[in-house]
């Protein structure tokens, strides 16, 4: 009886001598595995200036600031932080494994942009309306939603000039503009020549140059041309000029003698005058003035009654005027 005992507790120490390492084993590979799942995750701690800002972790929303965020798989994420009235706050975080990452920010507020309106026409109306060079529409049209300052207005319609201003918005404001288009001026050119050539050209008495001579964006409309040449008769006409097209002036000049004057002051009156042996005139004024005298040497002869006649040689200049004093001598008998 006794043999069977001992017998008995062989076999229990055998079992026990088994299980007790198994154990350990199951022990060991839990605490491994444990280790090895906290390793897998970090935290996220944000915070924000000012609180309650809406927050995503790769888009996906997570709460409102301040905000922990635990058991967060370890890898790299972006991060949003959105509040109504302030610029979003965007960035890159990375978690570590078992470590809190920290965030905290001032959020920047938005830029709280005012607007106001422009109402536009024009006469006549159609014409196509641009606001800072970007199209809008045509006439009459309301521009809404511009931000507020200033702001430049072009008007633009076929056959009329262009027409531009400088504009003020003010806030919740609608600024007018009524603008009168002026018919575009339509131009042409004209072509002038001359024989000789080398004549002063003036149109509507304004020097132009010389002939020939081609003249370049004039207005439509009427004009007078006046061809002048030292030694030539003057050459005056009426031109009109059409749009787009060019008007052609041609002429021959004629000579004509070149011209002086002659300006007489005598002592006496009624007394005559000869150039050449020619009679010329009276002696009426003092100064007579003989216009239009052929340019070139003369001889002058003074003559009246009771007085010695009075002679001289004198030359008469082209375009100008040869002055004389006559003193003339009384005959005493």
């Amino acid at each position: 009886m006794k043999k069977n005992l001992s017998i008995g507790k062989i076999n229990i120490n055998k079992k026990i001598f088994f299980i007790i390492p198994i154990l350990i084993l199951i022990f060991l590979l839990s605490c491994i595995s444990t280790n090895a799942q906290q390793l897998k995750y970090g935290a996220l701690s944000i915070n924000s200036n000012p609180k309650g800002a809406k927050v995503y972790l790769d888009n996906d929303y997570k709460g409102e600031t301040p905000l922990e965020l635990k058991n967060v798989e370890t890898g790299q994420y972006s991060l949003r932080i959105t509040l109504p009235g302030y610029e979003d706050w965007t960035s890159t975080v990375v978690i570590l494994p078992i470590l809190t990452v920290r965030i905290s920010t001032d959020l920047t507020p938005k830029e709280v942009k005012e607007f106001g309106a422009i109402s536009v026409n024009s006469n006549p109306q159609g014409a196509r309306v641009y606001l800072d060079n970007a199209y809008k529409g045509n006439t009459p049209l309301n521009i809404r939603d511009i931000t507020v300052g200033r702001h430049k207005i072009r008007i633009m319609l076929s056959g009329y000039e262009e027409w531009t201003s400088d504009i003020t918005v003010s806030s919740s404001r609608v600024a007018r503009i009524s603008a009168d288009l002026k018919p575009q001026e339509e131009y042409g050119s004209i072509s002038i020549n001359s024989v000789p050539q080398g004549a002063d050209i003036y149109l509507d008495d304004e020097y132009k140059g010389l002939t020939p001579l081609n003249i370049q964006n004039i207005p439509v409309g009427k004009y007078t041309i006046k061809i002048s040449l030292p030694g030539y008769e003057e050459w005056i006409d009426e031109i009109s000029v059409s749009s787009s097209s060019t008007a052609r002036v041609y002429t021959e000049l004629e000579s004509r003698p070149d011209y002086g004057s002659l300006s007489i002051y005598c002592d006496q009156r009624e007394a005559k005058v000869f150039l050449n042996g020619t009679y010329v005139k009276e002696i009426t004024a003092t100064p007579t003035v003989l216009k239009d005298i052929e340019s070139g040497n003369y001889e002058i002869i003074i003559i009246k009654d009771g007085f010695r006649a009075w002679v001289q040689d004198i030359e008469v200049f082209i375009d100008e005027t040869t002055s004389i004093d006559v003193t003339m001598t009384e005959i005493f008998w």
